[in-house]
């Protein structure tokens, strides 16, 4: 996932996008924490950046890179889209966020995964 890079004799952390983090991930990711934190329907793209505990945290990704990622993902889904409530990028979700993510790892899994996200919730 490229979390992590070499430098001569040092390793360090790697911020900015991963490329082998699929938006689908991320998307489950942003999902799960909005779900165990509690969130109602959205949720801004900062707090999913720099919360503790948050998908910027676990995956070294900043508000910019987390924003392209889950656009990317609500391209194509229908279960949640990125949208701006006063003037911030949030991810909102349309129905349970549970739900939401159980279904964003179940479609990770499954070969048409297309279908699934667009006919759930």
């Amino acid at each position: 996932m490229n979390l992590i890079g070499h430098s001569e004799d040092v390793i360090r952390f790697m911020f900015g996008p991963k490329t082998g983090l699929t938006p689908a991930v991320v998307a489950f990711a942003c999902a799960d924490f909005a779900a165990r934190t509690g969130v109602r329907g959205e949720v801004s793209i900062a707090r999913l950046a720099v919360e503790q505990g948050s998908v910027g945290n676990a995956f070294k990704m900043n508000e910019a890179d987390l924003a392209d990622s889950l656009k990317a993902f609500c391209s194509d889904a229908t279960i949640m889209s990125v949208s701006r409530i006063n003037g911030e990028p949030h991810l909102v979700f349309k129905g349970d966020i549970k739900e939401a993510a159980k279904t964003v790892l179940e479609a990770s899994y499954v070969k048409s995964s297309k279908r699934v996200l667009m006919g759930a919730i």
